[in-house]
């Protein structure tokens, strides 16, 4: 099962040319929530969903729950921010990302996974094939909503997990990151790749999946 495989299987397949961010997120965030969204992780905003409409195409980044205010306390400062934790409501979705790289930040240090990219290119496997086998595989153990491309390698897996306590969802994040995901998206407002958006290069952060279903209702 690869990229294709997954993209095969989607419920809604968004072939369209049209940029389609706005749609997913009305389905996704039903309502008016307040949404925090940015073009990087340093230029963002807290604001209601229709104030966002029309401008999220354009975009990189989204805390993937809503928020409960405009501003709350950071954490490590108590400075007020538009994008802290304290302001972020329960989560609605885990987001799973997982990036796999031969090399470090660098581009010249061998990262750990150098050896399994290795053999993956050998067979044929690209980075982007692997990580829709796993979320193909994880979504056997939690409902899967969505799963964008960031623009660059990884692929980010947009979880249902509304009402269910973290004491249950922990089981199910350590076994994604056993696999090779980042821990860093277990915090309720870290900022993941907004669907259909624009990585901050200019390219294209393609929805390969998606699942209106599963998502949260109104």
């Amino acid at each position: 099962m690869g990229l294709y495989d997954l993209w095969e299987s989607s419920p809604i397949r968004l072939e369209s040319p049209e940029n389609q961010s706005e749609e997913i997120i009305d389905v996704i965030f039903p309502g008016n929530p307040l949404l925090c969204c940015g073009k990087a992780d340093y230029e963002f905003a807290t604001r209601r969903r229709v104030t966002w409409r029309g401008h999220l195409h354009r975009l990189a980044k989204i805390v993937p729950n809503p928020m409960l205010t405009v501003s709350g306390h950071t954490q490590d400062m108590g400075r007020l921010s538009e994008h802290t934790k304290e302001a972020t409501a329960a989560r609605v979705y885990l987001v799973i990302e997982f990036d796999f790289s031969e090399f470090a930040g660098d581009g010249k240090t061998p990262s750990q996974w150098a050896p399994l990219v290795r053999e993956w290119t050998a067979a044929g496997i690209t980075v982007g094939d692997a990580g829709a086998a796993l979320h193909l595989h994880l979504a056997l153990r939690l409902p899967l909503v969505l799963v964008v491309h960031s623009g660059g390698k990884s692929l980010h897996g947009w979880y249902y997990v509304y009402e269910t306590a973290d004491n249950q969802l922990r089981p199910f994040m350590a076994y994604a990151v056993s696999l090779g995901a980042d821990p860093h998206t277990w915090l309720r407002s870290q900022f993941v790749r907004m669907p259909d958006g624009r990585r901050e290069n200019g390219n294209p952060q393609i929805t390969y999946y998606f699942d209106p279903r599963k998502a949260v209702k109104e």
